[in-house]
């Protein structure tokens, strides 16, 4: 629907019409939309996660930079 969207220059009164049909579609799912998922490393090999903070109480586990290193399997 986006594409068909995109294809239509913005005078066009299709256009208007498939963004109000678009916003209704994505309000009916966002409820059905993961807003969070929270997980928690318990166990790995040693070295192959690299940048992998400790675990805090605060629900601050941000693991944003964390990778997986090179040669683990």
């Amino acid at each position: 629907m986006i594409d068909r969207i995109r294809a239509l220059v913005p005078a066009d009164p299709k256009r208007g019409e498939l963004v109000h049909q678009l916003a209704r579609i994505s309000t009916e799912q966002v409820a059905h939309v993961t807003l969070m998922t929270r997980s928690n490393v318990y166990a790995y090999r040693p070295g192959c996660i690299s940048n992998l903070p400790a675990y805090l109480p605060t629900g601050n586990d941000r693991i944003n930079d964390t990778s997986v290193g090179m040669g683990c399997k």
